[in-house]
């Protein structure tokens, strides 16, 4: 038998392994752009990734670095990037300045970064929001509202009710584009869960509106990279009551900024004849504050 001059690499279903000076050595191998999943949250890490897809793909295959040599090049650059379309449009901007400052082979950081940014803001199908949400009982979806969240990437936050008057069920669900649940609230049994008109503002807060069977409240919730902040406004499950039960969103200014309006009803001498306070609840740019 000859002696095995240099080197060769053989894949299978265990990885890489490569074959030198005679002895089999495992390695991990670069994951493809079909299997490299990003976290959507920390640059370093997805740029890492995006760049080990690059160096995997056949068609980029002995150009290092340098991938903008080989003749395919922007069709593989397109499908290794494709994994970041379920992230969200502001992550993907922090994802490419991170690649155009560190990566070292700079026109291919650039050329990365035009793919990167040329995504297309997709959004989840929405025709089968009953079967991905799951309800107790058979429901009816009764608004959709289509947002970029800065984890979870395009998304579309639903509300649901009971299709039947016997048995009262509320959820609200949040999808991301592909078809996966980011987040649920059971309601319980209120009587009305929709989206306001409009479901947002400029502050990028969403509005909701619900009604247990008395007075209508105003659910609030700002997507941030953890969830949602609801600005004690999301009952309990199977509850009702919050800081903005009694209330309905106004703009009163208008400038496109919703504003609470909290009623309270003093109750004498009864409820039915109690006379009606108005509070106006004001967003200052971080959260929402009564006039005095």
């Amino acid at each position: 038998m000859k002696p095995f001059a240099g080197r060769r690499r053989v894949l299978g279903l265990a990885g890489m392994v490569l074959v030198f000076a005679g002895a089999l050595v495992a390695v991990t191998a670069w994951p493809s752009h079909e299997s490299w999943s990003p976290t959507c949250q920390h640059p370093p890490t997805d740029a890492d990734r995006l760049h080990q897809a690059l160096t995997g793909d056949p068609d980029l295959a002995g150009k290092g670095p340098r991938y903008w040599q080989a003749p395919g090049w922007q069709p593989a650059v397109r499908r290794a990037v494709s994994p970041l379309g379920r992230c969200g449009a502001s992550y993907r901007e922090r994802l490419a300045r991170f690649v155009s400052a560190s990566w070292p082979e700079s026109r291919s950081a650039r050329l990365t970064v035009a793919e990167i940014l040329a995504l297309p803001r997709s959004r989840p199908a929405t025709g089968s929001l009953h079967k991905i949400i799951g309800c107790k009982a058979p429901c009816t979806v009764t608004a959709q509202v289509s947002f970029d969240h800065p984890t979870w990437g395009p998304c579309v936050l639903a509300t649901t009710q009971s299709a039947s008057d016997s048995i009262r069920d509320s959820t609200i669900t949040v999808v991301d584009a592909s078809g996966v649940i980011r987040w649920q609230h059971w309601a319980g049994a209120w009587f009305v869960l929709t989206a306001a008109t409009p479901a947002t503002d400029t502050t990028g807060n969403i509005f909701l509106t619900y009604n247990p069977g008395r007075y209508t409240g105003v659910i609030v919730l700002r997507p941030t990279p953890g969830g949602f902040v609801d600005f004690g406004s999301l009952p309990a499950p199977d509850d009702y009551l919050s800081v903005f039960y009694g209330a309905s969103p106004v703009d009163v200014n208008r400038d496109s900024v919703y504003e609470i309006d909290k009623t309270t009803n003093n109750c004498d001498p009864s409820c039915a004849e109690g006379a009606i306070d108005h509070s106006i609840i004001r967003w200052n740019g971080a959260t929402y504050v009564a006039d005095h």
